[in-house]
């Protein structure tokens, strides 16, 4: 067989443990398949919890659910991180999107026949949406400073996702418009977060500690080979039951056992497995659309080699030839 040939069958031949690259449109309307499940969850998980509210208790669906909750908040400071293009353009569409999750979330809660307005929920509720969103965001900051690794689609490099233009500008004076007019009619509970009880906050620090302790793993895990996805897996469960295991440990010490230890204990177990292992299932799907996590820098320089600058070539004004 000529060298040709080899190298043709070389182009031809998928890259091993890679998954497969569809068209860009596949990526996109797996974007909006996640965009319209978490709308769901946010709607009906209020309905959700008070349907399971009454005995027996079932820690197991209540606690999964919220995990499943809390996976959005992580894909959407994935995208504002990590995502392709600028930062100035995706930081109004993700603050659009947490404006989204609260007012459907209190959209779904005002179906309930009991329901009131209650301030202290709102409050809670609006700063796990926010904080939750701006820890986990410079987490992955940091994330991205040291391994230099972006959301990029396959064919692009970073140079062409990060140009910015006019229209940037115009779709991001658009999207606070649509922010503040959706926090205009539904109020700005966060500006009360200082009157919410300190192990309320206790509570939610330590879960937000625990989400950042998970979510780095989770999205190291989700952008492994496919080969040893089994390995990773395995291992990051280990490592959330540890974590798990951790967390109801130092609530124990700080509030003091629950008279319910074994229906705790499975919340946050629930809670935590949902969040991590539904992050994973999410990122994966991304993938599997034509996204992968690529260093800036290699691709830089991959680019480089592809095409090569030409050698400038002076001509000479003196000289005689013609």
């Amino acid at each position: 067989m000529s060298s040709a040939e080899e190298e043709h069958e070389m182009e031809e031949r998928p890259a091993e443990n890679e998954p497969p690259v569809v068209v860009r449109r596949s990526g996109i309307a797996i974007a909006a398949g996640l965009a319209i499940a978490f709308a769901l969850l946010d709607f009906f998980i209020s309905i959700f919890w008070e349907w399971l509210s009454g005995p027996p208790n079932q820690p197991l669906w209540v606690g999964g659910s919220a995990g499943l909750f809390v996976v959005q908040i992580s894909l959407v400071a994935f995208w504002t991180v990590l995502g392709p293009g600028r930062l100035v353009v995706r930081i109004p569409w993700a603050l659009l999107a947490i404006t989204l999750m609260f007012v459907t979330q209190q959209a779904g809660q005002a179906t309930l026949p009991h329901f009131g307005p209650v301030e202290r929920d709102r409050m809670v509720m609006a700063g796990i949406l926010l904080f939750g969103w701006l820890a986990i965001s410079l987490s992955l900051a940091a994330y991205r400073a040291i391994s230099r690794r972006r959301l990029v689609w396959r064919d692009d490099t970073i140079e062409s996702s990060t140009k910015f233009h006019l229209r940037h500008l115009i779709i991001g004076t658009t999207l606070v418009g649509v922010i503040l007019a959706l926090l205009n009619w539904s109020g700005y509970p966060i500006a009360e977060i200082t009157r919410i009880d300190w192990q309320v906050i206790f509570v939610l620090g330590v879960a937000a500690f625990v989400n950042l302790t998970i979510t780095l793993p989770a999205v190291v895990v989700a952008f492994r080979p496919a080969a040893s996805q089994g390995v990773w897996q395995l291992g990051l469960a280990g490592f959330c039951g540890a974590v798990t295991l951790g967390q109801f440990i130092l609530f124990c010490m700080v509030m003091g056992t629950p008279p319910d230890g074994g229906s705790a204990f499975l919340f946050l177990f629930a809670m935590n497995y949902a969040q991590c292992f539904g992050l994973v299932a999410a990122l994966m799907l991304i993938r599997y659309g034509g996204y992968d996590l690529r260093v800036v820098d290699g691709v830089k320089q991959e680019a480089a080699q592809a095409d090569p600058p030409e050698r400038a070539v002076e001509a000479d004004p003196w000289s005689s030839d013609d």
